[in-house]
């Protein structure tokens, strides 16, 4: 998989700023989906003037998100959807409902046709509910 590398600028320490990949898994004779998400770790940090610069390589054509401390005082965050295309980045705009709103604005049809769907960072639970139906150890009703 072809990745670029995005740099993102916070404040505060570097933790407070993060990237995810969302790894999407579908099975259609079931109507199962499965949304894996990957966060990504940083591959450089540096830090200038009370300021942290943050590299992470984000996987080219995929939709991923960021979060990331924007401001002390007033505290501020910013969340956004986005991803890369020949090493540009693409801004999908802002987060409202936290990272599980990935299925409503990318998977609205799917939903619409009655497929469920299971997000997670736990890729073993959501490739046995795709698979199987099962999640936590229980049989999935459809």
């Amino acid at each position: 998989m072809q990745t670029s590398k995005l740099e993102l600028v916070c404040v505060g320490n570097y933790a407070l700023c993060s990237v995810i990949w969302h790894e999407v898994i579908f099975n259609h004779p079931a109507k199962r989906i499965g949304i894996i998400e990957q966060r990504l770790p940083p591959k450089e940090k540096r830090r200038e003037n009370r300021t942290n610069y943050v590299t992470f390589e984000v996987p080219e054509g995929v939709i991923c998100s960021y979060d990331r401390y924007v401001c002390v005082k007033p505290q501020t965050y910013e969340y956004r959807w986005f991803k890369m295309e020949d090493g540009q980045f693409i801004d999908l705009g802002e987060i409202k409902g936290g990272t599980s709103s990935y299925a409503e604005l990318y998977l609205k049809q799917f939903v619409r046709d009655g497929y469920s769907i299971l997000c997670s960072n736990d890729a073993n639970i959501v490739k046995t509910y795709v698979d199987d139906g099962i999640v936590y150890g229980e049989q999935l009703r459809q």
